[in-house]
């Protein structure tokens, strides 16, 4: 069961170890690896999803001090994974701001690893490993929302961690001790590790058949524990009603594959697109490894499709199995770097046209994975290559000139597309400094990193390599410490918000116990107050496995719409269902909502109710975020300010 299998060996082709690296070498390219990984996934604080894992995390620590919390109220994510457990300890020793980056560190070094870990079991070779797990980080996820290796804490990381440690043991002939590590990912996140298991099953059920029948057997057993009434599988005999519904096809609609609009296929379009070019190439042995990688992708999005959107079954859509998308993704950008040496290599079969676009589409998807207004004109780009790429693979011959003119008029349309791209970001004025702020310093720092990880892999025989060359681990050094020195991108609000104490000029002005609505950022009373929080329209997000959250949702959804405030402008899952209001806040209407949400004890605005009494309460550090037009154009929003609504007065 330990020796490596016959099919590795023809995938793997000519062993190069790490001996022949040497292990000066050998350190500067992991120190380049690491620098990269930085380079484009710098940490922003506790930050998207990771809010809701540390909350989790507080809610165990300080039992009972969220219970009225929407997020908490009809209980929550965290029930279906250990993460937040482990994360109590460190909090109680390192504080919530320590620990966050503790785990982000911790989980993206063993992402780091887990990756390299199966990239070797692939190639066996450190050239193509290299430049493979460089893809890997540089070319974009697949998917726009939750893609692959994330900058911020969730147990995503870690799953996806261990579902690369699973299938690299698995290619090394190790298939138990894969199933053990895809367990052990399951206790942490089971939606993540899902499609390694089926990757798992369909490898090996390819060799042993009689795992067809063990497959069967299994069904068989969650239907009997759905029978008897067993959650989660007791959903599986549970369609969403009309009411629950409504609610999930504006607060979730990117579950929802009927409604995904370009540009989230868009991504997924680029990610097929590579995945069929390195079928075409691929040797027998390594469809072995492709097919069962692509089919799980694919057969995801069809299978939320229909589970989801079509039979509107609970069960199946609360897998999300549109997810698996991640793992073809990432196999498709780790296999890219060796199809793209192989088309090289076929020369002179391959023309130079199909050889130059090919390169140009994968560096273009690589630009647009820092400007993604770029990659729809990446990803058509892309398509023509891989279709003109393949035809001459095929046919073993050259373009013929009468194709010659229909590719230019395509390949231009594709080009006029990335320009129409870079007019869009031109447009948004107001943002265009903040995008490229944001855009230019990484990218340029990831391109230098790739040429310094370009001249360590092939060590060409030039002058100023040759003067590079004794430098290089020093250069190697600096470039983690250039990295390592931007990593760190939190604004000035978030790291107030995630390392203070309950500021007292705060907390005096504020009724105890009850929740607070902060407009625009509930980690204000999750973080910074330790508190309940009453409405956001984040705390939603577990509207789609409590049919008790989403309601409550609903409800005070279209009570705190009525105020317009900031959450109905930041999100599209948020959207303001009325024009724009054009008269200022009165006291009247939040009299109201504080009358009918009895729970709600005030109302923290960045706006100023003339008519309503009012205690004023000025940041140390400003509160910046994006807020969203009717026409979806965005512009900056900051306040320093806040003012304070008690309910006990309005009432």
């Amino acid at each position: 069961m330990d020796s490596q299998p016959a099919e590795l060996t023809a995938l793997a082709g000519p062993q190069q170890g790490l001996k022949q690296l040497g292990l000066a070498r050998a350190l500067g390219l992991g120190l380049l690896v690491v620098a990269l990984w930085m380079a484009t996934r710098p940490y922003q604080g506790i930050f998207h999803d990771s809010r809701f894992y540390t909350g989790e995390a507080l809610n165990t620590l300080l039992p009972g001090r969220f219970s009225d919390d929407l997020y908490f109220l009809h209980g929550s994510q965290g029930r279906f994974t250990i993460f937040s457990r482990l994360y109590v300890p460190l909090i109680s020793f390192l504080g919530l701001s320590g620990a966050n980056i503790a785990l982000t560190i911790a989980g993206q070094c063993l992402w780091l690893a887990g990756l390299c870990y199966l990239a070797n079991a692939l190639f066996r070779d450190w050239k193509v490993t290299s430049l493979a797990v460089a893809a890997a980080i540089l070319l974009p996820s697949g998917l726009l929302l939750l893609p692959y290796g994330e900058p911020y804490v969730t147990p995503r990381t870690f799953a996806e961690a261990l579902t690369f440690w699973a299938l690299g043991s698995q290619l090394k002939g190790r298939p138990i001790r894969a199933l053990a590590l895809l367990g052990a990912s399951m206790l942490i996140h089971p939606l993540m590790t899902l499609p390694g298991l089926c990757v798992w099953f369909l490898y090996q059920a390819a060799q042993r058949r009689i795992l067809w029948l063990l497959a069967a057997g299994a069904i068989v057993v969650v239907l009997g524990l759905a029978l008897a009434g067993l959650q989660p599988f007791s959903l599986l005999f549970q369609r969403f009603d009309p009411a629950w519904l409504e609610i999930l096809r504006t607060r979730e609609d990117f579950c929802f594959v009927s409604l995904w609009k370009m540009d989230r296929w868009i991504p997924i379009g680029g990610s097929f697109a590579l995945g069929f070019f390195e079928l075409v190439l691929a040797t027998p042995s390594e469809r072995r490894v492709l097919a069962p990688v692509f089919a799980v992708g694919a057969g995801g999005i069809l299978a939320s499709l229909i589970g989801g959107d079509l039979l509107r079954n609970v069960l199946l859509f609360d897998i999300q199995t549109w997810r698996f998308m991640w793992l073809f993704a990432l196999i498709a950008n780790l296999f890219a770097a060796k199809m793209f040496l192989r088309f090289i290599e076929a020369r002179p079969t391959i023309s130079s046209i199909a050889l130059g676009l090919l390169g140009l589409a994968l560096g273009l998807m690589v630009v647009a994975r820092f400007f993604p207004p770029l990659i729809m004109g990446a990803v058509m780009l892309l398509t023509l290559a891989v279709l003109a790429g393949c035809w001459e693979w095929h046919r073993k011959q050259h373009l013929s000139a009468a194709m010659y003119i229909p590719l230019a008029l395509l390949v231009g349309g594709a080009i006029a597309v990335i320009l129409i791209g870079v007019q869009i970001v031109a447009n948004w004025t107001n943002l265009t400094p903040i995008l490229l702020q944001e855009a230019v310093p990484p990218f340029v720092l990831s391109l230098f990193i790739s040429i310094v990880m370009w001249l360590y892999l092939f060590r060409p025989e030039h002058p100023i390599y040759i003067r590079f060359r004794s430098g290089a681990f020093l250069v190697a050094l600096g470039l983690v410490a250039i990295a390592c020195g931007r990593w760190d991108e939190r604004t000035p609000w978030n790291k107030f918000v995630d390392t203070s104490n309950p500021p007292s000029d705060l907390t005096e002005l504020l009724p105890r116990n009850a929740p607070i609505y902060w407009e625009g950022d509930f980690t204000v009373p999750w973080f910074l107050l330790k508190r309940a929080s009453y409405f956001s329209c984040d705390q939603g997000t577990g509207a789609l496995f409590s049919r008790e959250t989403a309601i409550a949702y609903g409800a005070r959804y279209k009570e705190f719409e009525k105020l317009q405030t900031l959450d109905f402008r930041q999100y599209s899952f948020c959207p303001l269902g009325d024009a724009p209001r054009t008269t200022p806040l009165r006291r009247a209407e939040l009299s109201r909502l504080c009358a009918r949400e009895q729970g709600l004890g005030a109302l923290v605005l960045t706006q100023r109710v003339a008519d309503a009494p009012y205690r004023v309460w000025t940041s140390p550090a400003p509160f910046k975020a994006m807020e969203r037009s009717k026409d979806g154009a965005l512009t900056s929003f900051s306040a320093d300010h806040f003012y304070i609504y008690t309910c006990a007065e309005l009432r």
